[in-house]
């Protein structure tokens, strides 16, 4: 059984005698395709991260999408976990691999790569008339089911996918049946 990840690797930003992913922007936009508004861009490559991502910023509103910056949330964590899609800029390894494990998100990247296809399930079974809300627990979140009563507790919250509605993520819930 093959692992439920879309990654899109690219090996280089920038060829010779073309402007910045010039060579892979078609590639980009077919992998992000419509439904991708925002993209959350990891500069931590670089030494001066506001200039990379003014370059990012520009070529993706190119492209047709917004883009932030991780380097410009006070919590990145939190930027990780509420990406529509991550764009990680290249340059110096050690100094990227450095400030991904200092801000704690290897793991969070990890879960969101192993995920998307997860939360492209959910909407495809939200496709089908009169399907009920889905609960998605994080790990660490558990779902106490008392009689006609549902309490979320846990440290991580959970996401709720409503058909045709954008989902929520919900730190506290309790529901009566």
């Amino acid at each position: 059984m093959g692992c439920p990840r879309r990654l899109l690797l690219v090996s280089n930003s920038t060829m010779h005698g073309g402007g910045y992913l010039g060579h892979c922007q078609q590639h980009i936009q077919s992998f992000l395709g419509e439904k991708v508004k925002r993209v959350l861009f990891v500069p931590y490559a670089l030494h001066d991260r506001d200039a990379y991502a003014r370059t990012a910023r520009e070529k993706f509103a190119s492209l047709g999408y917004e883009l932030d910056s991780i380097h410009e949330s006070c919590d990145p964590v939190e930027a990780v976990r509420k990406s529509e899609a991550i764009f990680i800029g290249g340059g110096n390894t050690f100094r990227l691999l450095k400030a991904l494990y200092d801000n704690r998100l290897i793991q969070e990247i990890r879960k969101r790569v192993l995920e998307e296809t997860r939360e492209e399930r959910i909407r495809q079974y939200h496709e089908e008339p009169n399907t009920p809300p889905v609960l998605g627990l994080r790990e660490g979140a558990m779902l106490l089911v008392e009689g006609n009563k549902a309490t979320l507790q846990g440290v991580t919250g959970a996401r709720l996918f409503l058909r045709n509605q954008l989902n929520m993520s919900l730190e506290q819930i309790s529901v009566s049946c």
